[in-house]
């Protein structure tokens, strides 16, 4: 599929079917939150100090407690084969930024630019492969925090797996 192909077929869908996601669609997608082999991201990000990470929620983290922990109803993250969590960490762009904006605006926009690029990549690569997939970013602070256990601030998270036949 093309850019242009993927931008278009590019939908959040919200219902999954039971299949897993393959190892190495899995692993794509978390390969796009890496440094390539032959140098680059899939993503800019601001002096390049790459403050977002992307990681696997993984089975050990019980759903219906991630469930609790968003805000309103959202079954479908009890469903989703995949379940990725993009976390930032905000010390280290503040630490970076904070010369141009005392108040920390500037970091924090740098930090959610990264974040939007790389989420972008995500959803592409979802389409791409023929995944279906939706953000959530409707959080409760701390309890994400404390639910995930992730060290850095829970940006969103990414619901991903095979779509529901129509």
């Amino acid at each position: 599929m093309n850019l242009y192909d993927a931008l278009r077929a590019r939908r959040s869908r919200r219902e999954f079917s039971a299949e897993p996601v393959a190892p190495t669609d899995k692993a794509a997608l978390l390969d796009l939150a890496r440094e390539r082999p032959e140098g680059g991201w899939a993503y800019p990000s601001a002096h390049d100090l790459r403050t977002v990470t992307l990681d696997d929620v993984g089975p050990h983290i019980p759903r219906d407690a991630v469930e609790s922990a968003v805000f309103d109803e959202q079954p479908w993250l009890l469903r989703a084969p995949l379940l990725l969590v993009l976390s930032a960490d905000l010390g280290r762009a503040h630490a970076e930024f904070d010369y141009q904006d005392p108040g920390g605006n500037q970091a924090r926009d740098f930090v959610m630019l990264e974040a939007g690029c790389l989420l972008q990549s995500v959803l592409l690569t979802c389409a791409d492969r023929g995944l279906a997939a939706v953000p959530v970013a409707g959080l409760r602070r701390p309890d994400i925090d404390e639910v995930l256990g992730v060290s850095g601030h829970v940006v969103l998270l990414i619901a991903i797996g095979h779509p529901v036949a129509n």
